[in-house]
């Protein structure tokens, strides 16, 4: 599955979306010597745009500011390679986190989408919904919710010769981050490792309660170790009676196209909230 966030069942219109391929990469960029991952980056008014203090603060990975992006090739930010890229990053997480039992009423938390509102209007195939502790996981699960819908259109367009495929799929794809707020206190179980045996696929209590696990965020395709991947924290929710647990309070465009232009660069060359287009909140 692709494991970030929920799939959907969702019918859409696809008459005036278009085809790009992901972009092609010789050798695999290797994220050298962390050129800005210790300078303090840009507060969101000084991108342009505006955002309340209780997101802004929200925005980025638990361990921005706090320890570099690992100084490794790209292909050991992958879960082989976790004890030695991410053992520093995992140990603060379980630091932050795993020594709690409740994420706080207030907390923000963060869903890509190809929708407005998910929790709302769509269906999961889950029994939970997946939400990012940070912004990034969830904006570039759109990019992987793109591809896979560019390979769904693939098939349609073997089949089905009226519809329009060219290079501006991804520009005219439609994806949201959608930001939530918690209306009460929610009790979790923390899993401390990225395995998949600490998913909460494979934990049937996740069913029944909340639970929150470190994540890989992809970039475009799941499990492939010549693509960027940078570390979250992902926070799982039960379906039932999910809607009196959050309230909408953001909804903002995903550039599909800028994420795809920037599909190999890590962290430190390329941050995912470039692609967002805060100037507009469409919960509104």
């Amino acid at each position: 599955m692709s494991s970030i966030f929920t799939k959907h069942k969702i019918t859409k219109s696809r008459k005036s979306r278009k085809s790009r391929k992901l972009p092609k990469s010789g050798k695999s960029p290797k994220s050298g010597k962390s050129r800005e991952s210790s300078r303090i980056y840009k507060s969101s008014s000084e991108l342009s745009y505006e955002l309340s203090s209780n997101i802004d603060k929200f925005l980025y990975p638990f361990w921005y500011n706090k320890i570099p992006f690992p100084e490794v090739p790209t292909s050991h930010l992958y879960q082989l390679y976790h004890d030695t890229a991410w053992n520093e990053h995992l140990e603060l997480a379980f630091k932050m986190y795993g020594k709690k039992s409740s994420l706080p009423k207030g907390s923000i938390l963060f869903h890509g989408a190809n929708v407005i509102d998910p929790v709302k209007n769509t269906t999961p195939i889950e029994p939970y919904f997946f939400f990012g502790l940070d912004a990034f996981i969830s904006i570039w699960y759109v990019s992987e919710q793109a591809f896979l819908d560019y390979k769904k259109d693939r098939m349609d367009y073997k089949k089905d010769r009226t519809i329009t495929m060219g290079d501006d799929y991804y520009n005219n794809y439609n994806g949201y981050l959608n930001i939530y707020q918690t209306l009460e206190a929610i009790p979790y179980k923390y899993f401390r490792r990225i395995e998949l045996s600490y998913h909460p696929d494979n934990n049937k209590e996740c069913e029944n309660m909340a639970c929150m696990h470190p994540q890989l965020g992809y970039h475009f395709i799941e499990f492939q170790n010549f693509m960027p991947t940078e570390l979250s924290i992902e926070f799982t929710i039960p379906t039932k009676n999910i809607t009196k647990m959050l309230e909408l309070i953001g909804v903002y465009k995903v550039d599909v196209l800028k994420l795809y232009e920037n599909t190999y660069k890590n962290f430190d060359e390329f941050k995912a909230l470039d692609a967002v287009m805060f100037e507009t909140n469409l919960a509104k």
